[in-house]
């Protein structure tokens, strides 16, 4: 059971990790775009690396959707759990 919850977390902590790395991508683009008078080409294989970006993206989307169904689920279960807190003073 213990090894089970760390597998989570470590999955959780990747998806955080990764979705991180992809805005980090984002605001790259975004820097050189603002650079270029507010336009930029983004040549994607300029370097024959498009297959394994699309390949990385494809792979890391589900863990960073696992991360964010892990978060919104945690969050609902805190959020109800200060919900009955709060009604159980009054």
């Amino acid at each position: 059971m213990i090894q089970k919850e760390k597998t989570k977390l470590t999955i959780k902590s990747l998806g955080n990790a990764f979705s991180f790395a992809v805005v980090i991508n984002f605001y790259i683009w975004l820097f050189f775009a603002i650079m270029q008078e507010g336009e930029v080409t983004v040549q994607f294989n300029f370097f024959g690396e498009a297959l394994i970006e699309y390949i990385i993206y494809i792979v890391i989307f589900p863990i960073i959707a696992y991360a964010f169904w892990w978060d919104l689920k945690n969050y609902k279960i805190k959020h109800r759990e200060s919900k009955s807190i709060n009604t159980d003073k009054l």
